[in-house]
């Protein structure tokens, strides 16, 4: 089976992903990192095939700092929220469209 592994731009991103990797790799999948080139050399010492993709978010830094405001002024998702969109309030529904 072939399968990609992708990570946003971002270390913590990249790690927790590559164990799973490895024991799908170990298993006899073929395995592929695919990620920013903000991440190339972290790509690279994973030991894994990788490729480089896209580029930077293109986000003002007026955006940037709207995101995060977001980010963490958010409150605690209500369960089901993945299955039922409509459960979340308005400011988390603007903040999955801002992301997708």
């Amino acid at each position: 089976m072939r399968i990609l592994f992708t990570a946003v731009g971002a270390r913590p991103h990249l790690y927790p992903i590559v164990p799973l990797a490895w024991a799908c790799r170990a298993a006899g999948h073929e395995v592929r990192l695919v990620s920013t080139p903000a991440l190339a050399g972290d790509l690279v010492h994973t030991g894994l095939p990788a490729v480089t993709l896209g580029g930077p978010p293109r986000y003002t830094p007026q955006e940037r700092a709207d995101l995060a405001t977001l980010v963490y002024s958010q409150q605690p998702w209500p369960p089901g929220w993945a299955a039922r969109a409509d459960l979340l309030p308005p400011a988390a529904q603007a903040y999955l469209e801002r992301l997708g």
